[in-house]
């Protein structure tokens, strides 16, 4: 038993499908290429935004180191000193109750 077209298949079916089986390749091969320039498109979005990621995490380590330093006491109680301020006496500290400690003694 004979596979394919029918023997008594005009030339121009034939032609007919080879030019639909061509353009049905054709249709799958420019499917290929754009999948594969989406794939390639991403891998180079994913690789900026993995350099971004590093350069906030750097930056934002270096903040933290910053402000470490600058809310350092000793640090801030030499600018105080060099600023002419002085501890306030015992006597002259007064506790004034927050909303939130009244509430809580309740």
């Amino acid at each position: 038993m004979q596979k394919g077209l029918p023997v008594n298949t005009t030339p121009r079916v034939r032609a007919a499908l080879l030019v639909l089986a061509a353009a049905a390749l054709l249709g799958v091969g420019l499917h290929l290429v754009h999948r594969r320039h989406q794939v390639v498109r991403v891998g180079y979005q994913l690789s900026e935004a993995r350099a971004e990621l590093r350069q906030l995490q750097e930056e934002r380590n270096r903040l933290r180191l910053e402000e470490s330093v600058l809310t350092n006491p000793a640090r801030i109680e030499r600018l105080a000193t060099s600023l002419g301020m002085l501890r306030p006496a015992p006597n002259q500290l007064r506790v004034i109750p927050s909303k939130n400690s009244v509430a809580l003694r309740k």
